[in-house]
């Protein structure tokens, strides 16, 4: 690519080649949609587990779970902030940051779960439990 009065240029194509990668037919594709709404559906059931969802899921899990639930449900950690302030240093001079936690004591909640996570893969693959 070539620069000609602060736009750029495209001197050079390239063509990709057709996505060949195998795909599950819609009526799969469907079902294991209704199976997760289910699963889902069950543990929104469980309101011992509901109490931290979706805090400790996947990114996907997540997103499903929150698309299920309440509105209370949905903002219980901002309304503990607002009420109690950060779960970890109980200010309420900072701003909410996600999970209960202000925005200086969540940088210090990551840290240590990726340090847990990483530990446990460790653990893992010394083929410990």
């Amino acid at each position: 690519m070539a620069r000609k009065n602060n736009l750029i240029v495209a001197t050079q194509i390239e063509v990709l080649p057709p996505d060949t990668s195998p795909r599950l037919p819609v009526e799969q594709t469907i079902r294991v949609q209704q199976i997760v709404q289910e699963e889902v559906a069950k543990i929104l059931a469980q309101t011992d587990n509901n109490l931290l969802q979706p805090w400790i899921t996947s990114p996907a899990f997540a997103q499903e779970v929150r698309r299920q639930q309440t509105v209370e449900e949905r903002f219980k950690f901002s309304d503990f902030f607002e009420g109690e302030g950060c779960l970890r240093c109980r200010r309420r001079t900072h701003q909410h940051a996600g999970n209960s936690l202000c925005q200086r004591c969540r940088p210090w909640f990551v840290d240590k779960l990726k340090h847990h996570m990483k530990k446990r893969r460790e653990r893992t693959q010394r083929g410990e439990r």
